[in-house]
């Protein structure tokens, strides 16, 4: 089992100027690569802003290789259009594994009807890519991202092709569709081919309407049972690599952001390695 980290884990620092961040940019990708190894991890997953040109994939490949790191291609969505060229890009980058998710969903509506049909379109783009898949010898991952019930995700899968297609299971993704997370977990692994190992906590709110905020922590500071989950990993699924994702909001400033950041990976590889032992 080998232990990775997604660039969104430092966003801060890498300038993702998305919703709630907009501080300046402290860290390109080469520079990311390299912290990769130095905090001793085995490889990476990389989102596809970074990926921008043939003559950089390139660069990022002969990096990898000169490091002795694994790269996995962070993707999104699953209409064709844009997904054939994201599995070009990850065969260039030297990548084995490009990882997606089904995108629209919950995240816009719970209408059934709505769901049932996008549910359906969602399958048949998937089943169109396979061809290309297979031509540039791509896994195919996609991510319960907070869009489908664990039950309609299972059978988007079943109806596919698994040697080509399968999951990237998400620790906590599921409470966002308000599911158990560590069950969904659980039930996507045996048709996994990455995915993204985080921790939440919940804090309650003190305003009306009253509820509670769902906050990315380091591993080990929040309310999932880990040692559970990698035990699920190792039974399950122990070909695929584990990719740390730190969920974090800003703080008040871009220079305690990036602190912040930089302190949650290295605990987060700290847990990962002497408490939860992956090596």
């Amino acid at each position: 089992m080998k232990l990775g980290i997604i660039t969104w884990s430092f966003r801060f620092a890498m300038g993702r100027k998305i919703q709630d961040y907009s501080g300046p940019q402290k860290m390109d990708i080469f520079a990311f690569i390299r912290h990769v190894k130095e905090l001793g991890l085995d490889g990476y997953q990389c989102e596809l802003p970074y990926l921008t040109d043939d003559e950089r994939l390139s660069q990022i490949r002969k990096l990898n290789e000169s490091l002795g790191l694994y790269i996995e291609v962070a993707g999104w969505g699953v209409n064709p259009n844009d997904l054939i060229p994201q599995i070009v890009k990850a065969h260039k980058v030297g990548a084995k594994v490009l990882r997606t998710a089904l995108g629209g969903l919950r995240i816009n509506t719970w209408d059934k009807r709505l769901l049932a049909d996008e549910l359906k379109e969602k399958k048949e783009q998937l089943r169109s890519v396979i061809p290309e898949l297979k031509k540039y010898n791509i896994r195919l991952a996609v991510e319960n991202h907070q869009d489908a019930l664990l039950e309609e995700f299972l059978d988007i899968l079943d109806s596919l092709d698994r040697e080509w297609i399968g999951s990237c299971p998400d620790s906590g993704n599921n409470l966002l569709v308000a599911e158990n997370p560590a069950l969904a977990f659980e039930k996507l692994l045996p048709y996994a081919y990455a995915c993204h190992f985080k921790d939440f906590t919940i804090r309650p709110t003190s305003v009306f309407p009253a509820g509670g905020i769902i906050t990315g922590v380091a591993l080990g500071q929040g309310i999932f049972d880990l040692h559970r989950m990698i035990e699920q990993i190792r039974r399950l699924a122990p070909h695929i690599n584990v990719t740390i994702e730190n969920q974090l909001e800003p703080k008040a400033t871009p220079e305690e952001s990036v602190e912040y950041e930089e302190n949650c990976a290295r605990e987060s590889v700290r847990y990962a390695r002497e408490v939860l032992n992956i090596h």
